[in-house]
């Protein structure tokens, strides 16, 4: 579940603001240090580490998971 939520929450947000960087809409404003850096930066940016963070965990977790799992399967036959 958590694999989906991340994946759909950075899947969002390339929808959001790929396409307005791609034709250069006046709405990204990227002229004031302040909405550049702080705003879209920042702020959008904890939409994109937490979920890659949330998501990296995940991954260490399944790996963990598989190789255990593996590792009762030599030991069963």
């Amino acid at each position: 579940m958590q694999i989906t939520l991340c994946v759909c929450e950075l899947y969002g947000g390339w929808m959001t603001f790929f396409p307005e960087w791609l034709v250069g809409s006046p709405n990204l404003n990227t002229e004031s240090w302040l909405y550049f850096w702080v705003y879209l930066l920042f702020f959008n940016g904890l939409w994109v580490l937490i979920p890659g963070l949330l998501l990296w965990q995940s991954w260490r977790e399944l790996k963990e998971t598989h190789y255990q799992r593996a590792h009762l399967e030599k030991k069963h036959l």
